[in-house]
């Protein structure tokens, strides 16, 4: 212990002589050289914060990571070969190099693997941390994860060529800086889809690529204004719920049923293979909690008491009119990839519910209430028949479930499904009965 923290105190001790500075000044020149090879990894890009915020951004990298590692990379694991020499008027930095044991060679390499494993945890650390969004991927993507080799090569040849650990650590500090502020580190670090939008192909409609931390369309709720969340391109539906959980703490992941062009999209679909692109919106929808939907079996049905003697009815009086439906309801059905006709058939036979007539749009329109009610009286039924033909007598869910539909919508329940889940899962996946039998099955 006490030669370690010998060995410490020369490295914090240790001035930069102008030896040391050309060592620093070499390596930075050739870790600028190496980076070259990275170009899809550092990614030129303006400062995404104030000058403030960048100061102290630099200051905090100081400490953590740069001298934080130093220390304890390089100042602890490391021999110090400046150690015993300061005294006697110094040695050249090359020539303290080629006194080094192979054994010594060893162990420096062996602590740069190390360094380099570290950050393999690192960045998942920091996330669940809060600290970062996306550092599990980024500290664990290949070209990190070489820069992070070159850095450490850097920072150990120069701290055993000077023993200073200030030599080292400025090795260290200025391209951490130089990647977060200027060569999209922060926006990786933050999950923003930077990189996917550089690639974008220029002719498909864009001029020039979009800019750092651009979403993918927009979150529509069935009601309320529509918001944004950040995802990548390659990222799974199922992290997309998780994105608009995080930013509505009243959208449940698990809960959410998310629509693109009138279609369900499952869990572990990409954004990309979705088609969602950058102006689409993608509908969210909250289902019913397991727990709700349990407590809605249907109970014993209590016996009536006996009726009363009914007095003679008078005329009844006219249906109040359903109530207006909400501006601008049918055209956002419309928008989620919805038939006109159809999105205006379901909100009238939901009486202007936009939520109710989006469940029928899924689920299909139930038959009681496809079809107009008769009167009880047969004399009422014989003059009224007409009224009743010309008003759409003939059933609505039979005209839009064929006998084919029908028999498709069985062999589901076959599988062990019910009824209503069967007859959602086939027509939000177009009615093609593999697709949502797939679809039912992820959906547990």
């Amino acid at each position: 212990m006490a030669s370690l923290a010998l060995r410490v105190a020369a490295a914090g001790s240790a001035p930069l002589r102008w030896a040391d500075l050309g060592l620093v000044a070499g390596a930075l020149a050739a870790l600028g050289a190496c980076g070259v090879v990275f170009r899809s990894f550092l990614v030129p890009s303006p400062p995404t914060c104030t000058a403030s915020t960048g100061l102290a951004l630099a200051l905090r990298c100081f400490f953590f990571p740069c001298l934080a590692e130093e220390v304890v990379f390089r100042a602890v694991l490391l021999p110090n070969l400046r150690v015993g020499r300061v005294a006697a008027g110094g040695a050249n930095a090359w020539g303290m190099l080629g006194e080094m044991t192979l054994q010594q060679w060893l162990w420096a390499l062996a602590c740069l693997a190390l360094f380099v494993l570290y950050h393999l945890p690192s960045g998942q650390l920091l996330s669940r941390c809060g600290l970062t969004r996306d550092g599990g991927r980024t500290f664990q993507d290949p070209r990190f994860l070489a820069l992070a080799a070159l850095l450490g090569l850097a920072c150990s040849g120069v701290y055993l060529a000077s023993g200073s650990l200030w030599a080292a650590v400025a090795v260290h500090w200025l391209p951490v800086c130089l990647w977060l502020l200027f060569l999209g580190g922060e926006q990786r670090l933050r999950g923003e889809g930077y990189e996917d939008a550089q690639k974008r192909p220029l002719d498909e409609g864009h001029s020039d690529p979009p800019a750092a931390g651009s979403d993918f369309g927009s979150v529509r709720p069935v009601k309320g204004a529509a918001f944004h969340v950040e995802i990548l391109a390659e990222e799974t539906v199922r992290a997309l719920k998780r994105a608009i959980a995080e930013a509505r703490a009243d959208f449940p992941s698990e809960l959410q049923k998310l629509l693109h062009a009138g279609k369900v999209l499952g869990d572990d679909t990409t954004v990309s293979e979705a088609g969602i692109k950058e102006s689409d919106p993608v509908v969210v929808l909250l289902g019913k909690p397991k727990s709700e939907e349990s407590s809605r079996e249907p109970a014993a049905t209590p016996t009536p008491a006996p009726a009363p003697t009914p007095a003679p009815t008078p005329a009844p009086a006219p249906a109040p009119a359903p109530a207006p439906a909400p501006a601008g309801a049918a055209e956002r059905l419309c928008e989620m990839g919805f038939p006109k006709d159809k999105v205006l058939e379901c909100l009238r036979v939901a009486g202007n519910n936009e939520q109710q007539a989006v469940e029928y749009l899924l689920g299909g329109l139930p038959r009681e209430r496809s079809r107009s009610p008769r009167r009880s009286s047969a004399e009422e039924d014989a003059a009224e028949a007409p009224e009743e033909d010309a008003a759409g007598e003939e059933p609505m869910e039979e005209a839009e479930v064929s006998e084919s539909d029908q028999a498709a919508v069985s062999r589901l329940m076959a599988l062990g499904f019910g009824q209503q889940q069967a007859l959602e899962a086939y027509v939000a996946c177009d009615r093609q009965e593999e697709l949502a039998a797939n679809f039912l099955f992820e959906e547990g």
